[in-house]
């Protein structure tokens, strides 16, 4: 059975003191980073390199469209935080996304609009927000 391989869009945090890309389940409500733990999932992302889910976790998440992935990253307080990528991505039969252990589950009907399910990403280009400036 020949590999199924889809584009899409994968919404990222950037870290700038580490200037370093992480998987969003990285930033907490008040700003900072969430880099550890026993229950984490949080994944580094380099561009041009396949990252797989961490052991005992659910799929990656993406976006299929710019729309939503652009919409995704509106929210003021973490707009400088945000980094929208073109991406491949290996799909996931799993539509629900979890943590180490099943401690926080979300299923597909709580999720953005355009969310899909992978388990394989590589981010290849970065795309610039209609507020970007850099």
């Amino acid at each position: 059975m020949e590999e199924v391989i889809k584009e899409g869009f994968k919404v990222v945090a950037y870290h700038p003191k580490r200037k370093q890309l992480f998987s969003g389940d990285s930033i907490m409500p008040d700003g900072y980073f969430f880099l550890g733990g026993k229950y984490d999932g949080v994944i580094r992302y380099i561009t041009n390199k396949w990252v797989k889910r961490k052991s005992g976790c659910g799929p990656l998440c993406i976006f299929t469209s710019w729309a939503d992935a652009e919409k995704w990253t509106e929210c003021p307080e973490f707009r400088k935080i945000w980094r929208i990528y073109k991406c491949k991505y290996k799909p996931s039969d799993e539509r629900y996304v979890y943590t180490v252990d099943k401690l926080a589950t979300v299923c597909d009907t709580f999720l953005p609009d355009g969310t899909d399910f992978a388990e394989e990403v590589m981010i290849t280009e970065r795309m610039k927000r209609t507020w970007d400036t850099k």
